[in-house]
């Protein structure tokens, strides 16, 4: 796999889908959490789910958040759930959507939410 997600700050990072073989490699490029914004099921049979992605993470040592985000969507109380667990999270953290751009969003949305004093987040 060329493994080469965008970085959003020195914290975070995205990625566009990733699959249960992948992990090794992430992990070895230093990422400590992995955040899933895709709703198991949305790419079919193609997609793994959160559950295999979840074992496959924690066997390589990251910690497993599954936010899922539908697209278009905007939840409040989805965003200070993620808040408070990415907060004490370890770091780097890399989020995944389909493409990436979910992801990328929801990141910069809880990182603009921080500055503006609604959560602690890094």
């Amino acid at each position: 796999m060329s493994f080469n997600p965008t970085k959003i700050s020195n914290d975070f990072s995205s990625a566009p889908q990733i699959a249960v073989e992948d992990m090794a490699i992430i992990a070895s490029q230093g990422f400590k959490t992995i955040l899933n914004c895709r709703p198991d099921n949305e790419g079919g049979a193609s997609q793994p789910t959160s559950d295999q992605l979840k074992i496959s993470a924690e066997q390589h040592g990251m910690k497993y958040f599954h936010f899922p985000v539908a697209m278009g969507a905007t939840n409040v109380q989805l965003d200070q759930i993620a808040a408070q667990a990415l907060d004490s999270a370890p770091k780097p953290v890399l989020g995944f959507c389909k493409s990436g751009m979910r992801a990328s969003n929801f990141i910069a949305q809880l990182l603009e939410r921080r500055i503006k004093g609604h959560c602690s987040i890094d």
